[in-house]
């Protein structure tokens, strides 16, 4: 289900029935938070910055080429303009 922007997500977390992921992210943190258990670092930005990336450069076309090619960006950049605009127009009807 989409996910609403800040100022509406917390009511449309139980509208869009992401209650339990939202569910399952607060038992986390308070696992998280009980625990005194050391957290290993999964990211590192020093290790990624040594990564040899070659630098990509896209213009227009080769950009939306290549988003077309990319099945699940396609669909989840769709997802996110429509969950975008579902909450612009709850946000002007509560403003009036």
């Amino acid at each position: 289900m989409p996910t609403s922007s800040p100022p509406l997500r917390a009511t449309a977390c139980f509208e869009g029935g992401n209650a339990l992921s939202d569910f399952r992210t607060r038992a986390l943190l308070a696992q998280l938070q009980a625990s005194e258990a050391p957290l290993a670092r999964a990211l590192d930005p020093q290790a990624a910055a040594s990564l040899d990336i070659g630098f990509v450069q896209y213009d227009e076309a080769a950009f939306r080429f290549a988003l077309n090619q990319d099945a699940m960006a396609t669909e989840k950049l769709v997802e996110g303009i429509r969950a975008f605009v579902a909450d612009t127009l709850k946000l002007e009807a509560m403003m009036g």
